[in-house]
C-alpha cells in the first residue's frame, strides 16, 4: 500500500497537455486567429536587451507562442 493510500488521499488527476494545446488552438481558430501566423510587424529577432545577445531557438519559439497567446503586438 502506498503512503497516499494509507492516508486515504486520492491521487490528483493528471493533466492532458496535448488536449490543452489542442483546445487552445481550436479556440484561437474559432476566434478568427490563425495561431501559426504572426499578427504583428516584427522589430527583428528577439534579444536580451541587457547583454545584447540573441535568444536561442527554444526561447524564441516560446516567446512567439506566448506573444500569440496573450495577443501582444
Amino acid at each position: 500500500m502506498s503512503p497516499r493510500e494509507q492516508l486515504g488521499g486520492a491521487a490528483p488527476a493528471k493533466r492532458d497537455h496535448r488536449q490543452e494545446v489542442t483546445d487552445s488552438i481550436v479556440k484561437m481558430l474559432e476566434d478568427g486567429v490563425a495561431p501559426w501566423q504572426k499578427p504583428w510587424e516584427s522589430a527583428g529577432m528577439p534579444f536580451n536587451p541587457t547583454t545584447d545577445k540573441s535568444y536561442g531557438s527554444v526561447a524564441k519559439s516560446w516567446l512567439y507562442d506566448a506573444s500569440a497567446f496573450f495577443g501582444l503586438d
